[in-house]
Parts: structure tokens; C-alpha cells; sequence
């Protein structure tokens, strides 16, 4: 991955080139150098790594699923939603077929965009003023 493709709070998938080890982390800061901060499971300071050795997740119903978004039974294809109470109607659903996000605010207001990675989601989120906490 790219430094510039990635914001504070973004999940990745940290991998130790040598090993092919690996954890998920949330991106706690980037650095001047394009380098990621991430902390280790089993450890309380965030440390340095090249982008090149953060991977993006792959988006899945069950990282959905933990965080809160539900089965819409009505809709033959895997569909996964959620509804936001805001200002105004916003919904939001995913196809795991397709990998395509639908946003709907309102009920004139319909956006498709391609959603393959956590970190894709967590933008789209961050893009509608959705405080959201993806847990995976």
C-alpha cells in the first residue's frame, strides 16, 4: 500500500516480509518518510513500518456483521445494510459479490462506489460524517 492511501484509523494488515507474520492494526500516525505507525497485538507503543508491509483487509459480511450491519432477506443477492439516523435518511449496503458500497441519503440521492477493503469502507464512512467503529 501507499502512505497516501491510508488516513489515522485506518485497519491494515501489517506482514513481516521475512516471515509472511502477520497482525491487523489501526494506523496511529504517518510519518514524513510515507512509514506507518501501528502498535502489535501484544504491545503498547506504536511503532514505525513501511507502507509496503501494510496490506489492505479484505471488506467481509462478517466484519459487517460484528459491526452492526445486517442481512437484508428481501434482496436475493448478498446484501448486507445498515440505516444511520442523522439530519436526514441515510442507508448504507453492501454486495459481496459485486464489492460495491450503496449510499442512499434521502430518497433522491443514489452513489455506487467499488468497497473491496476495510480501509475503503472506513473512508466512505468518514465521508458522510459517520463516527463509525469498524471491529473485525
Amino acid at each position: 500500500m501507499k502512505s497516501e492511501d491510508l488516513m489515522i484509523g485506518d485497519w491494515v494488515r501489517i506482514i513481516d516480509d521475512d516471515t509472511d507474520a502477520f497482525f491487523d492494526a489501526m494506523v496511529e500516525g504517518i510519518d514524513s518518510l510515507a512509514n506507518i505507525y501501528a502498535t502489535m497485538p501484544c504491545d503498547e507503543t506504536a511503532y514505525p513500518y513501511s507502507a509496503d508491509c501494510a496490506k489492505p483487509i479484505p471488506l467481509t459480511t462478517e466484519i459487517l456483521e460484528n459491526s452492526g450491519w445486517k442481512h437484508d432477506p428481501s434482496v436475493q443477492r448478498a446484501m448486507i445494510n445498515t440505516n444511520f439516523q442523522r439530519n436526514n435518511y441515510l442507508a448504507m449496503s453492501w454486495d459481496s459479490k459485486s464489492h460495491i458500497l450503496n449510499i442512499s441519503a434521502r430518497r433522491d440521492c443514489d452513489i455506487n462506489i467499488p468497497c473491496e477493503y476495510v480501509h475503503e469502507l472506513q473512508h466512505a464512512l468518514r465521508l458522510c460524517g459517520i463516527d463509525k467503529t469498524i471491529k473485525l
